[in-house]
């Protein structure tokens, strides 16, 4: 069984990658599906850069510029809230974006990728269509729910501030939230995100969704297998 690090959607296409590589299955104008390898989903990894980028910056103008007005007492409480008025607002452009520009199409899709991934993880093999479909589409570990545990750890340390007076550290509500994105409460912003970035998917979704994650499959187990033979 593989060790899939994440998924990607989009209205004619499903990838999913592991640390050696990424398939994508592609839905052509004749339905039929192609399969194209990559040594990494090149987007994913953008948009984990930008994402740790933009929540870096928050974190150091909150901690060296943000904080200490607050705790002189030159500006309000509210404040604090900065960081986490931009995850929402990028969380919020974020779901406008796939909704219009994916349209139907990529709900579905996305609703598909999540259904199979989880059904591989509890199966532990590639699923059929009817098994997948017994799954939900609402997945802990989502992209959404990375903007999820950062709002999430900044509200946690607004009300121990509050409460307390003790400011936890940037760097931890920076880190914590990497760690802990698929554990509750942190996740639970981006799962009710999922409602508004996926749909109910049909059968032809979920069979794109099973070709991608298949043959990610077949192409890791032949890499093995000639590693295996090149040692004899």
């Amino acid at each position: 069984m593989l060790k899939v690090n994440g998924g990607r959607s989009q209205k004619d296409r499903i990838t999913f990658c592991t640390n050696e590589r990424a398939a994508t299955a592609i839905r052509c104008k004749d339905g039929k599906i192609d399969i194209k390898f990559a040594k990494q989903d090149v987007d994913m990894m953008k948009a984990i850069i930008v994402i740790l980028a933009i929540s870096g910056t928050l974190s150091l103008i909150k901690a060296y510029i943000i904080i200490p007005l607050i705790i002189n007492g030159i500006t309000i409480k509210v404040l604090y809230f900065i960081p986490t008025f931009v995850y929402v607002l990028f969380t919020f452009i974020s779901v406008i974006a796939v909704r219009k520009e994916g349209g139907k199409e990529l709900l579905k899709n996305h609703g598909a990728e999540h259904k199979v991934i989880t059904a591989y993880q509890k199966l532990k093999r590639v699923p059929t269509i009817k098994e997948a479909k017994r799954f939900s589409r609402i997945n802990k570990a989502c992209g959404a729910t990375i903007y999820s545990a950062f709002i999430t750890a900044q509200i946690i340390g607004f009300i121990i501030y509050v409460k307390t007076g003790f400011v936890i550290s940037e760097i931890v509500l920076f880190i914590v939230p990497l760690l802990f994105q698929t554990v509750f409460p942190f996740n639970f912003i981006g799962k009710l995100v999922q409602f508004f970035t996926t749909s109910k998917p049909e059968d032809k979704n979920i069979e794109l969704a099973i070709a991608a994650i298949s043959a990610l499959e077949t192409k890791q187990q032949l890499s093995e297998i000639v590693k295996e033979t090149l040692k004899i």
